[in-house]
């Protein structure tokens, strides 16, 4: 992981989640980070697809603090609080294990060559001895169904192989170009009913909706940019200037289908995706929504993404 051109395709999301695991690391009163820290990261962070899957699994942040806890004992700091954080062999190799899961799942799947939080997730699993599968193991979670489960929400359905067989490689795949990618939030509220549903949602009611959109393309401008945020927070905010304060059951888009999450993540992906094609001044440079992921409350979101056209 000593290649600078491999932490450029970490997302924001998987960025964040190397940083809460540096944090936690010092929490736990150390300056190693191992992969205990990373399980860590991985469920502060929240919004990626490994969060949600873990969530799903019963493994909740909390959770996995108190079973640390139980297994470590009182804290004992080993170092100051200005010592530099080093990476333990094992967490070192679930970050090698995330490249090389990116590498064989993206062109499977048609996705962007980027790693996200479930690939960070998988080099987890795959490493298979570090504390973090020995405390999910303590929980009773199946790490090939994590597996699984991951692949599921990325659209893949390949034979999967066990995940103390599967040989690995740190290495990337040849001929894979680089990708950069924006991560923009935003945020709106509005009202909707369900229409053929049994249950209070079938009622109005109202959410505020916090929207994160994933933008990626391979080539930046002179100035070492791929876009300015400026016009990224504009595209994202005229994606929900028609959805804001509004009953979502009137507003055009909603009127044939169900104002559900996944609905409102895939009309605001769609709409990024024109503003997107629009765009003056790109050149030959192509640029693309990667997903786009609508939460309705702080524990529940849809996420809404398509194969890019190669």
């Amino acid at each position: 992981m000593s290649d600078g051109n491999v932490w450029q395709r970490f997302t924001g999301l998987a960025t964040r989640v190397v940083q809460y695991a540096q944090e936690e690391a010092r929490k736990l009163g150390g300056n190693t980070v191992g992969t205990e820290h990373v399980l860590l990261g991985l469920l502060r962070e929240g919004d990626g697809i490994a969060a949600r899957v873990l969530e799903r699994l019963g493994v909740s942040l909390g959770r996995v603090r108190s079973e640390l806890a139980r297994e470590a004992g009182p804290r004992k700091r080993r170092g100051p609080d200005d010592a530099p954080v080093s990476w333990s062999p094992k967490a070192k190799r679930v970050l090698e294990l995330s490249l090389e899961e990116a590498s064989e799942l993206n062109p499977r799947l048609g996705l962007p060559n980027y790693i996200d939080t479930e690939h960070i997730l998988l080099g987890l699993i795959r490493e298979g001895e570090g504390q973090a599968a020995r405390v999910l193991r303590s929980m009773d979670v199946d790490l090939e169904r994590v597996r699984k489960e991951v692949v599921s929400q990325l659209g893949g359905t390949r034979k999967l192989k066990p995940v103390q067989q599967e040989k690995v490689s740190a290495a990337p795949a040849r001929g894979v170009e680089p990708v950069y990618e924006l991560t923009v939030e935003t945020e709106f509220s509005a009202a909707h009913c369900l229409k053929d549903y049994e249950g209070p949602c079938a009622r109005l009611h109202g959410h505020n909706y916090r929207v994160i959109i994933h933008i990626a393309g391979q080539e930046l401008d002179e100035r070492g940019m791929l876009l300015d945020f400026r016009e990224v927070k504009r595209i994202c905010e005229s994606a929900v200037k028609e959805l804001d304060h509004r009953h979502l059951n009137e507003v055009p888009a909603f009127q044939q289908q169900n104002p559900t999450t996944e609905n409102i993540a895939r009309h605001i992906f769609h709409h990024v995706a024109g503003a997107l094609a629009e765009l003056p001044g790109l050149g030959e440079r192509k640029v693309w929504p990667v997903r786009v992921t609508v939460h309705e409350s702080a524990r529940s979101a849809a996420s809404y993404g398509e194969p890019r056209e190669r």
